[in-house]
This record gives C-alpha cells, sequence and structure tokens, in this order.
C-alpha cells in the first residue's frame, strides 16, 4: 500500500512539471513568459517536495534547505540561458 501511495506522489509531481514544460514549449518565442512557466515549475517542485515529505513524516530543515537550494539554482540558470 505504501508503495502505491509513492507513486501517486511521483505522478502528480510528473504530471505538474509536465504543464510546465508544455508552456516552456508554447511560449518559446516569449522569453519573459517562458522564465515565468519556469518559476511556476520550479515553485511547483518545491511546493510538492514539502507536501510529500510531510506526508511520508521525513520534513527536516534540511530537506527544505536541499529543495530551495536546489530551485533557487534551477532558477538562476534559466535567468541565465533566456538572458533575464
Amino acid at each position: 500500500m505504501e508503495e502505491k501511495k509513492h507513486i501517486s506522489h511521483l505522478i502528480f509531481l510528473f504530471v505538474g512539471l509536465s504543464v510546465s514544460f508544455l508552456f516552456f514549449f508554447l511560449f518559446r518565442f516569449n522569453l519573459r513568459y517562458q522564465f515565468f512557466s519556469v518559476l511556476a515549475g520550479v515553485s511547483y517542485y518545491v511546493l510538492w517536495a514539502f507536501v510529500h515529505h510531510y506526508l511520508e513524516d521525513r520534513l527536516t530543515f534540511q530537506i527544505i534547505l536541499e529543495y530551495v537550494l536546489i530551485g533557487g539554482i534551477v532558477t538562476l540558470l534559466f535567468a541565465m540561458v533566456l538572458g533575464i
């Protein structure tokens, strides 16, 4: 039963990030909207991680810091690549 719950969490993550990627592709001619879709995807990823680890009773400050830092790095990389 625990494995099914874990798979459903991962499917939820996959769907959310797929939507973000879809918008990134659809706005390929508008750099500002692409950046907003990256911000939305990163925010979704970080919030998903908080909820996922909270439901698994594993949410710690180190996990929060890890996901926030990874999200920040991804955001900065896309900002540099897109020239924003």
